[in-house]
Order: C-alpha cells, then sequence, then structure tokens
C-alpha cells in the first residue's frame, strides 16, 4: 500500500543504521544555485523517463537549505 509507513532505522531486521551526516559533495557543492537547480531537474526527468540518474544534485540542494539554512535553495 503506498501509504504504508516504513521504518527507516531498522533494514531487512539487522541492528539500527546511524544517519548519515548531509556533507557537501565536492562535484556540486562549488556550483551556483541556478545550475544546480537545473541539473536536478533534468535528472527527475531522466528518472521519469527510466534513464540512469542522479539525486547528487538534489541532494546537495536538500543540504544547502538545510545544513546552511539556504532559502533559496
Amino acid at each position: 500500500m503506498i501509504n504504508d509507513v516504513m521504518d527507516t532505522h531498522c533494514v531487512n531486521d539487522r541492528e539500527p543504521s546511524s544517519p548519515v551526516p548531509l556533507l557537501p559533495n565536492p562535484l556540486c557543492s562549488q556550483m551556483r544555485l541556478p545550475a544546480l537547480a537545473a541539473h536536478c531537474l533534468k535528472e527527475i526527468d531522466n528518472y521519469r523517463r527510466g534513464e540512469p540518474s542522479t539525486d547528487t544534485y538534489g541532494v546537495e540542494l536538500l543540504r544547502r537549505a538545510t545544513m546552511e539554512d539556504d532559502q533559496q535553495a
């Protein structure tokens, strides 16, 4: 069911996993925000078409928004 809540702290009944800190990615941490957002949208389109995609740009946007308190991100 789509609305089921998944426990993300344990995977396959293993020990609880530690949260992974949002560290800057050297490949895109120096990118300007408009370019980063454009790459993120391109990767979302790739994912929707079933093509290879990465979440690197989206994670960097999330990191900037949360860790750097960047309101534009």
